[in-house]
C-alpha cells in the first residue's frame, strides 16, 4: 500500500546517504553473520539528537534513529510518516493528524505534545541548534488534541513540509529528564534504535522492534571511527569492515579498486562540498 511503500522509500533513502555514492564494499564479510554491518566513519558523530545533529555523520545516523511527520523519497519528496496526512487551512496555516500506532523505541506513545516540544525547544533556544534559523518561520504551533497538530507560519514558505517537517521528533518526558546524554541515545520512532554510543569509537544502532513501518533488512549497523586513511582501507581489504562511502585517499583508490575482494559501486548522490569565508573578518 502507499504507506508501506513511504517506509520502504524512507528506509531505502537512509542507507543510500551512506551507501551510494562511491563506495567500496568488502567481499570477505567483516561481521562473520548475518547479525550486523561494519561500515567504516572517518570522525565521530557529535550529536545523534535530530535537532542538533548537522555534522555528515550525526545526521545521517539521527535520520536512521528519528522519524520525521514527514521523511524524504529517493526522489528528495516529502512524504507522510508519523503525519498520517494533513489540510492546508490557508496559505500560512495547516492541520496535520498523528498516526495513533507510533511509539517511542521505549514504550511510550508519541502524541502532539512530542511534536511540539520538538518544534519549540528548537524556536525558544531551549537546545542550541544549528537548524534555528528554518524553524522561526513558524508563527505558532499548538496541540489541538493528543493526535492533531496546527502550524501557523509567519509568512507562506514553499519548502515548509521538506525542510521543517522531515526533522526526526525526540520524546519530550526523555529529552527533559535526560538534557545532558540526550545527544547520545536519543529516544525517537524511527526504524533504528541506539544500542552503543562511544564518541571517537564507535555507533551502534539495530532495528527497532516497535517501529511503525516496515522493518529495515539490516537489523544490526555499527559505525567504526577510524580516522587514519591507509588503516581504514586495509580493514576493508582484510574484511574487518564492510563498508567505506567517501573515505578512500585519492592516492590508495586505484589500488583499492584492483583488489578482487573489494567491490566498487556509484551512483548519483547529493553530497556538497564547499570553502566558507568569514567576510566579515578585518583582514
Amino acid at each position: 500500500n502507499d504507506k508501506g511503500q513511504a517506509m520502504n522509500h524512507r528506509i531505502f533513502v537512509g542507507l543510500v546517504i551512506f551507501c551510494a555514492l562511491n563506495v567500496l564494499t568488502s567481499c570477505k564479510g567483516a561481521s562473520g553473520s548475518d547479525s550486523a554491518i561494519m561500515i567504516g566513519v572517518q570522525a565521530s558523530p557529535i550529536s545523534l539528537d535530530p535537532r542538533i545533529a548537522t555534522d555528515a555523520e550525526g545526521d545521517k545516523i539521527a535520520n536512521l534513529l528519528c522519524e520525521g511527520l514527514f521523511v524524504k523519497n529517493e526522489k528528495l519528496e516529502a512524504v507522510p510518516a508519523i503525519a498520517e496526512k494533513y489540510e492546508t487551512l490557508s496559505d500560512v496555516s495547516y492541520r496535520f493528524y498523528l498516526r495513533p500506532d507510533v511509539k517511542f523505541y521505549d514504550g511510550s506513545v508519541l502524541t502532539a505534545d512530542d511534536v511540539v516540544y520538538t518544534f519549540k525547544s528548537v524556536i525558544d533556544g531551549t537546545v542550541t541548534s544549528p537548524h534555528r534559523s528554518s524553524f522561526e518561520k513558524i508563527k505558532d504551533i499548538v496541540a489541538e488534541s493528543p493526535t492533531t497538530v496546527r502550524i501557523d507560519l509567519k509568512e507562506p514558505y514553499a519548502p515548509f513540509l521538506s525542510v521543517m517537517l522531515t526533522r526526526g521528533i525526540v520524546s519530550k518526558k526523555a529529552a527533559e529528564a535526560n538534557k545532558d546524554t540526550f545527544g547520545r541515545s536519543p529516544v525517537c520512532a524511527g526504524p533504528y534504535k541506539v544500542v552503543r554510543f562511544v564518541p571517537d569509537s564507535v555507533t551502534v544502532i539495530e532495528s527497532n522492534p516497535l517501529y511503525f513501518g516496515t522493518p529495515p533488512t539490516a537489523k544490526r549497523l555499527e559505525f567504526q571511527v577510524i580516522k587514519d586513511d591507509n588503516i581504514r582501507v586495509l580493514k576493508l581489504i582484510k574484511g574487518d569492515i564492510d563498508i567505506v562511502q567517501n573515505a578512500i585517499p585519492p592516492m590508495l583508490v586505484d589500488s583499492v579498486l584492483k583488489n578482487k575482494d573489494v567491490l566498487k559501486m556509484e551512483d548519483t548522490g547529493i553530497v556538497m562540498s564547499y570553502m566558507g569565508f568569514n567576510l566579515k573578518h578585518p583582514w
